[in-house]
């Protein structure tokens, strides 16, 4: 029986897409995995499934790199739930990710976006933290990296710059030298 006092964790992970290629003839929507990409995509996937953090959600740029790391992600980490995709993940800001966030079905206890950079690395700082000055360097995402934050809301559209705690930070070479050794 749950403890009265006991508050509900909402639990957010942010990926930075796969390591992709920067052709000459190819628009930035287009481009695609490299092979490093297309490996460690499945690999963050069996992560997720060891570490027990199994998006019931996973919301997705829908910029060829980030469509195929989602879709190479979700079926090593058994998450059956199918994946959108969101116009406004590509080219957006912190602020957009954090609204998106907020309109989630208050059924869904963990979430996964799957994005670009600087607003993955912005909405973890704004996130975790009410005064962007209170860390100028934040944290840096390689391409793969993904970060578990925990939130003590019931509802997602409580949620607001500052409530979030990070759980951990992992990236495909943490992960190749935790569990392939």
């Amino acid at each position: 029986m749950k403890n009265k006092e006991e508050k509900k964790i909402k639990t957010i992970l942010l990926m930075r897409h796969g390591k992709s290629d920067w052709e000459e003839d190819v628009s930035d929507f287009e481009r695609t995995l490299t092979a490093r990409g297309k490996n460690d995509s499945p690999l963050m996937g069996k992560f997720l499934l060891k570490s027990g953090k199994i998006p019931l959600l996973i919301i997705s740029s829908p910029a060829k790199r980030a469509k195929e790391t989602s879709e190479l992600l979700a079926k090593p980490a058994n998450s059956k739930k199918k994946i959108e995709f969101n116009d406004s993940l590509y080219e957006n800001s912190s602020g957009e990710i954090i609204r998106i966030l907020q309109k989630i079905d208050d059924k869904i206890d963990t979430v996964m976006v799957i994005g670009h950079n600087p607003s993955i690395e912005e909405a973890t700082k704004k996130l975790c933290f009410r005064e962007m000055k209170s860390i100028e360097s934040g944290i840096k995402f390689p391409t793969s990296a993904i970060i578990c934050l925990e939130a003590e809301i019931e509802s997602w559209s409580e949620l607001y710059p500052g409530n979030c705690t990070i759980a951990w930070f992992v990236t495909p070479k943490l992960v190749k030298e935790l569990f392939l050794k």
